[in-house]
């Protein structure tokens, strides 16, 4: 039972730890949004469509998404994404999991090193919440590595005591996991130490004259050598692939290997790992890796060990530990320097601070076991114990008066005194929050002096540590959490943000690929790497991995911006030597041509005598896109050279009408192909079939292994204990209905795509069998429908709306209509939220709307009843006052307008125009949206913005704005520019404000705005 609520424990601390987390309160930050999450959410969409995941088309003009070691290669991640959506609450629910697995592992490791179980709970708690988790949150590689090292580490300590087969085959099921989902430098560190600890081992067996003991470790630790190099087979030649595109895995010089160390300066974290967070420009390295911070108790407890009795094992800690803070500090210590120079695999990583898992779970066993061979509760042990703890208090006493003393001097002094928290942190530098935390230290240790010291209730020892690590790790884990793990963001509605996604892979639109970036398609704060999410091509990105020649291109901004301003495929219309790149530099961004340049010997050898044209009839399609098949339909009068915006990279394959044809590496690292006269089919396919087949192997075979270790401690729980066996049978059963679960094929997009076509046909069939009405139809599909049975009479258009542009296409089409009703189709592609304000302009009465997963119908008209929601027109036309709306008439002119007789003129000292107020007096249930359009003129080409904010209580509790340039298409004339923000219930309150403004950021001397528009809509349109 004991077991039970030692797990129960760890498990609550985690969760008290970080309930912002595991309550979805707030979401996790920075690069756990940027960098794992695109990867993963792919390979969800490829496995549950029945893609094995090998290629992102999404990300800096297509990579492989299997060379980049954080995504398929973790059997954990590929098993979640085939049967779960991935999204960000995916790495909310795994992170907290993960924190109770490492702090069961310490738990358990600790045991095995023979500490008491009521110390080894101090390491339970301790490890999991140490400054690694709260500076790393955001790396899911950092914790994944961490969560499993003690298990290694337990189960090769097993190996070579006890060596049953249970423990090889535990010791290779989590080393694997650690390999293949933690942060390389673990693995590799990890290697050395059980090379080292191996070698300890077989020299002890040889002094005591165990040598077929030690022959019999060697030949377990080879099989277990073995296992794992199959199990990481493909995850090897993922790499040994990849090595000459990828210049990080060739090795890395020293200046980047050395980035971001846990710098000496950062020990201070040990007692308070706010300061380096606050003061992070002080401490010369990524906030992220300045926090060593595992329990003060916990360093008090080090100081009474060192005054202890030592053994080996004891001492071995402590040295390895100290050597490995060592090799984090980086360039502050000569160590890594000589490890880089001298020992493999050190030059393939950055980020040595990463490396202080090692140092943090180290001084814990090493407290642990030297506290549980010297009970602090004997007569002389308790003597140092009480001296130790003496010495360790008055070291805090010191740093909080001086820290203290310091606050008093400067409030005195240069600093304005503020009786804030943040004025506590910021405005005293370091002294601030290491007197808060230094105070805090104090505060905790009063149980301990009060029960131990003075009520001499020395039987409660433990129990008070235990106390004081619980809380002290619960609580500063909270204040370090908004600067290093979460954002004040509602995760819910980044998860629904991304189940509206498109699903599956639709086809791309007409926009350039220079147009896809990563704004136009994001949702703060998911702002990097965003297209994948919405199935847009991108030329971006923000990305530890990057292929070389992708870099190489990116790095030649006017032969990039030459190449990414087309569309997917285009025909290139100048084909070029790359030794003449510099003479034509020039006129790359200056003519209007499309280059191509190739190496010089393939241009001489292959594509000097060919002649491409630009031809009036050409014509390019894609009529199917996948990771694994891009698919064009192309005609051309004469002989055309195409480009795809796609890396060449081993494993792709082109064929033209069904034979395959050779492709030729252009711009660096594009795609190009010959294309005959006439109409063609041209096909490019991906596929790596050695890693495809590995990577089977290798998780067949992991999950063999978990098998037959679950089959043997059923057999052998059978003749001890009758609950172990339905424990062990519930095992291997659930273990193989998640098998079966994953492996069973899913509904693919084209089908789900197929029935959502059947539907909308059917409806539209019933919209527009009243020949009375006129009827016009916008389809805003992945492509038109070519077999569409309806009535030849009725208009329609096929429309796709990504950006401002596409919002003001469709604000010009409504303009121009006479139809009685407009039905608008959306089925599986982005759309701008502002597509039904502007359809409500022209038609206002939501008449019917039919709804599913993945399509909508929604039938507006200008005649009939209205079944929209309510919603309130403020339109300032600058002619009269209207309510809420404040302008000031002295900047209005009569020279420039849009409409009637005045517009407002903003100049250099004319920053803030007419300001539209609306108290909100009443928070519907769903929620507010407003929606806000105006007509402006630009004769300066500096910034102007349109913003909606909320005010509360005189503060800004959210602001939203948008560049009007990006809606300036015809300069120097009136352009539209639009917006909409949708609140929900719980973002607002009564006595809120919605404040719009058009805020004159760039100080234009020549800036109009006519017609401005406000609607506030009091409830959330359906779709």
């Amino acid at each position: 039972m004991k077991k039970y609520l030692s797990f129960l424990l760890i498990a609550l601390m985690c969760i008290l730890a970080f309930w912002q987390v595991a309550f979805l309160d707030y979401t996790l930050k920075w690069d756990i949004l940027d960098g794992y999450l695109p990867g993963h959410y792919f390979i969800s969409e490829c496995l549950r469509n029945n893609i094995f995941p090998l290629w992102n088309p999404y990300q800096q003009l297509g990579f492989p998404i299997y060379a980049d070691l954080i995504n398929t290669n973790y059997p954990v991640n590929m098993l979640i994404a085939s049967l779960f959506p991935y999204t960000n609450v995916t790495f909310h629910i795994l992170f907290i999991i993960y924190l109770i697995i490492a702090g069961w592992g310490a738990y358990k490791l600790s045991l095995q090193f023979g500490i008491i179980e009521k110390v080894a709970l101090l390491t339970g708690i301790a490890y999991p919440l140490s400054g690694f988790s709260t500076g790393n949150a955001q790396h899911m590689q950092f914790i994944i590595g961490a969560s499993w090292l003690p298990y290694t580490i337990l189960f090769f300590l097993k190996l070579a005591r006890i060596g049953k087969f249970t423990d090889l085959l535990c010791f290779v099921i989590f080393t694997f996991l650690l390999i293949t989902g933690g942060y390389p430098p673990t693995a590799i560190l990890l290697a050395y130490l059980l090379a080292i600890s191996y070698v300890f081992y077989v020299i002890k067996y040889f002094k005591s004259k165990q040598a077929r003991t030690a022959l019999y470790y060697t030949f377990r630790c080879l099989i277990a050598a073995v296992l794992l190099i199959v199990l990481c087979a493909a995850m090897l030649i993922s790499i040994q692939q990849s090595t000459p595109f990828v210049n990080r895995f060739s090795g890395l010089q020293y200046e980047t290997a050395i980035i971001n160390p846990f710098t000496p300066q950062s020990l201070i974290s040990v007692i308070s790992p706010l300061t380096p967070v606050v003061h992070a420009g002080l401490f010369k390295t990524d906030l992220s890796m300045n926090n060593l911070y595992f329990g003060s108790i916990m360093v008090m407890l080090i100081m009474y060990s060192l005054f202890r009795r030592h053994n080996l094992i004891s001492i071995l800690l402590l040295v390895s530990g100290m050597i490995i803070l060592f090799i984090s500090f980086g360039e502050y210590g000569f160590i890594h320097q000589f490890l880089y120079n001298h020992v493999p695999l050190f030059d393939k990583f950055k980020h040595p601070g990463n490396l202080r898992i090692f140092p943090i779970l180290f001084f814990l066993l090493y407290a642990g076991l030297q506290v549980s061979n010297n009970d602090p509760l004997q007569n002389e042990n308790y003597n140092v114990f009480r001296r130790a703890y003496y010495l360790f208090l008055a070291f805090i006493l010191i740093l909080f008066i001086g820290s203290f003393s310091v606050i008093i001097i400067r409030a005195a002094g240069p600093v304005d005194f503020h009786l804030t928290m943040k004025s506590l942190l910021n405005d005293y530098g370091i002294f601030g929050p290491l007197c808060l935390q230094t105070v805090l230290i104090l505060f905790f240790n009063l149980i301990f002096i009060y029960i131990i010291l003075i009520r001499q209730k020395t039987h409660l020892l433990f129990k008070v540590i235990l106390f004081i690590v619980a809380a002290e790790a619960v609580v500063f884990t909270q204040i370090n959490a908004p600067y290093s793990v979460t954002f004040k963001s509602g995760p819910l509605e980044i998860r629904d943000f991304l189940k509206h996604r498109p699903q599956g892979f639709p086809l791309p639109d007409h926009h350039l690929l220079s147009e896809n970036t990563e704004q136009s398609v994001s949702f703060p704060p998911l702002i990097h790497n965003t297209n994948t999410y919405a199935k847009t091509v991108s030329p971006y990105v923000r990305y530890p991995f990057a292929l070389d020649g992708y870099i190489k291109l990116e790095q030649d901004s006017a032969l990039f911006q030459n190449s990414i301003n087309n569309r997917l495929m285009y025909f290139a219309d100048t084909i070029l030597p790359l030794s003449l790149l510099n003479n034509f530099r020039k006129n790359i961004n200056t003519e209007n041509k499309k280059y191509v340049f190739v190496e010089d010997s393939v241009f001489n050898k292959s594509l000097k005598s060919l002649h491409v044209y630009s031809s009036a009839n050409r014509d390019i399609e894609v009529t199917l896109f996948s990771p694994q098949r891009i698919v064009f339909n192309t005609h051309a009068e004469k002989p055309q050279f195409a480009v795809l915006l796609q890396n060449s990279y081993p494993g792709w394959k082109v064929m033209i009408d069904g034979n395959k044809v050779s492709y030729y590496t252009v711009n660096y690292t594009l795609m190009g192909v010959e294309i005959p006269p006439g109409k063609h089919t041209i096909t490019f396919e991906y596929s790596n079939k050695l890693y495809t087949y590995l990577t089977h192997l290798s998780f067949m075979l992991f999950a063999g292994l978990i098998l037959i270790y679950l089959v043997i401690n059923a057999m052998a729980s059978y003749k001890l204990c009758p609950r172990s066996i339905y424990l062990h049978t519930s095992g291997i059963i659930a273990l193989l209905v998640l098998l079966f679960l994953a492996f069973t094929p899913k509904t693919a997009y084209s089908d789900k795509q197929e029935q959502s076509k059947a539907c909308i046909s059917d409806i539209l069939i019933h919209e527009t069998k009243d020949k009375n009405k006129s009827s016009f139809i916008i389809f805003n599909t992945e492509k038109a429908f070519s077999d569409l049975k309806i009535d030849s009479a009725v208009q329609h258009t096929y429309l796709r709306f990504r950006n401002p542009a596409d919002g003001i296409r469709l604000w010009k089409l409504t303009d121009t209509m006479s139809n009685e009703q407009l039905i608008y189709v959306w089925s599986n592609v982005l759309e701008i939220p502002e597509i039904r304000d502007i359809i409500q302009m022209r038609y206002p009465l939501l008449l019917k709307q039919y709804h599913d997963d993945r399509y909508a119908v929604e039938v507006f008209s200008n005649t009939g009843t209205d079944s929209s929601p309510f919603h309130q027109l403020y339109f300032n036309n600058y002619e009269d006052s209207v309510r809420f709306w404040t302008y000031d008439r002295n900047a209005l002119t009569t020279d420039t307008v849009f409409s009637g007789r005045f517009a407002e003129r903003f100049t250099t000292s004319h920053e803030y125009g007419a300001t539209f107020r609306f108290p909100v007096q009443h928070v519907p249930a769903k929620g507010i949206r407003v929606y806000t359009a105006l007509r402006f003129l630009r004769n300066d080409e500096k910034s102007c913005h349109l913003v909606v904010t909320i005010i509360r209580n005189q503060q800004t509790i959210h602001y939203h704005t948008i560049h009007l340039v990006e809606y300036d298409l015809q300069p120097k004339t009136w352009n539209i520019a639009f917006t909409s923000q949708y609140y929900q219930h719980h973002k607002l309150r009564k006595g809120d404000e919605i404040v719009v403004y058009a805020y004159n950021s760039g100080k234009n001397n020549q800036l109009y705005i006519d017609d401005f528009l406000v609607k506030i809509e009091l409830t959330q349109l359906l779709h």
